[in-house]
C-alpha cells in the first residue's frame, strides 16, 4: 500500500495556480528536494543536480513530478523554462 502523499504538494499547486510561484526552483521552498525525489523514485544526489539545471530533466522526469503535484505537464515546463530565463539573465 503506498503511503499517504506529503500534504505539501497539494499546498505548491494551490500556489502554482495562484501565480505564486513561477519558476522551478521556488518549488523547493515549500517541499523538501529529498521528498520528492524519493516520491518520484530519483535519487537524491542525481535528483539535486538535475535541479541545478533543469534543462537536463527528461520529460519522462517532468511527467513524474506533473503527476505529484498534479498539475498539467505544460504548466512543469512553463516552470522549469521560466526558471531557464532567470538563470540566463542573472549570468
Amino acid at each position: 500500500m503506498a503511503m499517504a502523499k506529503d500534504k505539501r504538494y497539494s499546498t505548491v499547486k494551490i500556489l502554482i495556480e495562484g501565480g505564486h510561484i513561477t519558476g522551478f526552483f521556488q518549488i523547493f521552498d515549500h517541499i523538501p528536494v529529498s521528498v520528492v525525489a524519493d516520491d518520484s523514485g530519483s535519487n537524491y544526489v542525481r535528483f539535486k543536480r538535475l535541479i541545478e539545471n533543469p534543462s537536463r530533466f527528461k520529460l519522462k522526469d517532468i511527467f513524474i513530478m506533473a503527476r505529484l503535484f498534479e498539475i498539467p505537464e505544460m504548466t512543469m515546463i512553463t516552470l522549469m523554462v521560466n526558471q531557464l530565463s532567470k538563470n540566463k539573465r542573472q549570468k
